[in-house]
């Protein structure tokens, strides 16, 4: 797994889309899917920060940044 800085991951998730920080935009997937587990019943064994972490981390290695 490759290593970033948090200066990276700041840089990268303040660029604006549409008028929008990406951070936001990461932030509404990141409620999408917590309502879609609440809704159905369903649990994550992770702590909601570190979650929301690997969220960033898999939406930046993902990316055409």
């Amino acid at each position: 797994m490759p290593k970033y800085t948090a200066n990276e991951l700041i840089y990268w998730s303040t660029k604006s889309i549409k008028n929008e920080l990406l951070f936001d935009k990461i932030l509404d997937i990141h409620d999408d899917i917590n309502n879609f587990l609440d809704s159905h019943n369903l649990t994550i064994k992770t702590d909601k920060e570190l979650f929301l972490m690997h969220l960033l981390i898999f939406i930046y290695d993902n990316s055409l940044s």
